[in-house]
């Protein structure tokens, strides 16, 4: 199915993936040294889900900037009282569609969702879920979602 999964402290960079368009499965990155993922530049299409978890040197997502379809899962997470870098998804801005779940937890410095106005939720995807991100304050890029069948937010201590 082409699913890559990135998940090494040994990994310093994504150089070697430049010019990848489209993943027929899905992608995981996992704990790593990267601080930035900018070898996938030029990805698009994730044709299954994109899993986001846990680094401790990425601070941005800049790397995706032309990522535009998840056609499974979009689950952004950090580990739960574990510092994490990233406060910025912004580089998500291209982004129109995940088919599924969208999941957005455990961050301690992500204080916007911005880079998330364009997105929408596919045929199958109806479930929203943001928590326990210490530092979220600002939520706003996600109202042009509709239609949950579920949406849970909690323990954000910031959102009012």
């Amino acid at each position: 199915d082409g699913s890559i999964i990135i998940e090494s402290e040994e990994v310093l960079n994504l150089d070697g993936l430049i010019n990848l368009r489209t993943i027929g499965g899905s992608l995981t990155i996992g704990v790593t040294s990267l601080t930035n993922l900018n070898g996938l530049s030029n990805l698009e299409t994730i044709e299954g889900s994109f899993c986001y978890r846990g680094n401790r040197f990425i601070e941005n997502l800049d790397g995706l900037s032309n990522l535009k379809t998840v056609g499974g899962l979009l689950l952004l997470s950090g580990f739960q009282d574990s510092e994490e870098a990233l406060n910025d998804i912004s580089g998500l801005s291209n982004l129109t569609e995940a088919d599924e779940i969208i999941q957005i937890s455990d961050f301690d410095n992500l204080t916007s969702l911005e880079g998330l106005e364009a997105l929408r939720l596919g045929d199958l995807g109806r479930v929203l879920t943001i928590i326990r991100n210490e530092k979220l304050s600002d939520i706003s890029a996600l109202a042009g979602l509709t239609n949950f069948s579920e949406l849970n937010i909690a323990e954000n201590p910031e959102l009012s």
